[in-house]
């Protein structure tokens, strides 16, 4: 088996931005049957995340580091990696049809490749913080069975949205 050097695979990355901007983000979303009222549905979960918000991120960051290091990835001043994931969370929750949230997980994915990290590790990543949300939303007291499987149903389909942002 042959591996390829960080050179030799950021040579084959496209340009920062450029698979961001091919991506027809509404088509997307209707694919995953998310329309404007469901939208709607995640401003109001990342009402409900915000106060976790650093927790979630840190989720994320953990979770590498787990499986390869803190130094590996994450050799940035951790406070801005960790304010980064903030506003990612933020940005693909309120305004998934705006390409911010794209470009940051599309960066993501450049960074890790040319690193060797694989697009299983990055799932990974996003995983652990699908996971908090979920057990945030589930922990919520004083929901009705409707609205707590609304936002359920909502979370769990922003987040199959978001692992074909990365698949792509």
């Amino acid at each position: 088996m042959t591996t390829q050097s960080a050179d030799e695979t950021a040579k084959m990355l496209p340009n920062p931005g450029a698979a961001a901007a091919t991506l027809d983000l509404r088509d997307r979303a209707r694919l995953f049957d998310l329309g404007d009222e469901d939208l709607a549905v995640g401003r109001e979960l990342w009402a409900i995340f915000e106060p976790h918000a650093r927790s979630i991120s840190e989720t994320v960051w953990a979770q590498w580091g787990r499986f390869y290091g803190k130094d590996r990835f994450l050799d940035a001043d951790y406070e801005r990696i960790v304010e980064l994931g903030i506003q990612y969370q933020k940005n693909r929750m309120t305004d998934p049809l705006n390409p911010a949230w794209v470009e940051s997980a599309e960066r993501t994915v450049a960074g890790a490749f040319t690193a060797g990290v694989s697009l299983t590790a990055i799932l990974s990543m996003t995983q652990a913080a699908g996971r908090q949300m979920l057990e945030i939303v589930s922990s919520l007291s004083g929901l009705d069975k409707a609205k707590e499987a609304r936002l359920l149903d909502i979370l769990y389909r922003f987040r199959s949205f978001e692992c074909d942002i990365y698949a792509a």
